[in-house]
């Protein structure tokens, strides 16, 4: 039996060690849909699915301990958005859990509805929306079903024009958003059939 010592190259990691795929998609292409593009974010998720595979008495992770493992990542990344929000939305867990089973292309209409439900003041939504895209919570409809997060402040004016553009023509003027994939398994979010990838990823 080969050992870890006897692998050289990054991929065999996988090949070995990892089930080839999850839901039908390579294992790496969907671990790296599923998470925020950052190291930690990453690293979370991989020492879960790890540590479930060892509870379980595995030798190699597989695809039941991925999608655990990207339950506990999702509330992670659920944590840490909680965190970066600081002071800028009053009780801002409470606002999140009202997206909880909402499908994951949402309209401008109905993220206001559940912001009604969370108690948010009318004269506050556009500020709240404002900061759910730049902390990639939800992105924006650039082109039909073709969505794209705030992973760089820079491109934020191109993209509100994109997604004012794309309303215009095609949903009547109505706004719609894209709830990132990392918190849809603890928000238990309703997947989309038509949604593009359209989204920056880690490549594993």
């Amino acid at each position: 039996m080969t050992s870890a010592a006897d692998i050289k190259f990054p991929r065999e990691v996988w090949e070995r060690f990892f089930t080839p795929t999850v839901g039908g998609i390579p294992t790496w292409e969907y671990i790296g849909k599923r998470i925020l593009p950052r190291p930690r974010d990453l690293v979370f998720l991989i020492k879960s699915a790890l540590q479930i595979a060892v509870n379980r008495g595995q030798t190699r992770v597989e695809e039941k301990d991925i999608v655990d493992g990207e339950k506990q990542y999702s509330r992670f990344a659920l944590d840490s958005l909680i965190v970066e929000s600081g002071v800028r939305i009053a009780n801002v867990e409470d606002m999140l859990v009202h997206f909880v089973l909402s499908s994951e292309i949402i309209t401008e209409s109905e993220i206001a509805a559940r912001l009604d439900k969370a108690n948010i003041p009318n004269n506050q939504r556009d500020v709240v929306i404002r900061l759910l895209t730049e902390l990639t919570f939800l992105g924006f409809e650039v082109a039909p079903n073709r969505f794209e997060f705030l992973f760089d402040e820079q491109d934020e004016r191109k993209f509100k024009i994109m997604a004012q553009k794309t309303a215009e023509e095609t949903t009547a003027g109505v706004c719609r958003f894209r709830i990132h994939p990392a918190f849809h398994a603890y928000l238990e979010i309703k997947p989309h059939t038509t949604t593009a990838p359209g989204q920056m990823t880690i490549n594993l």
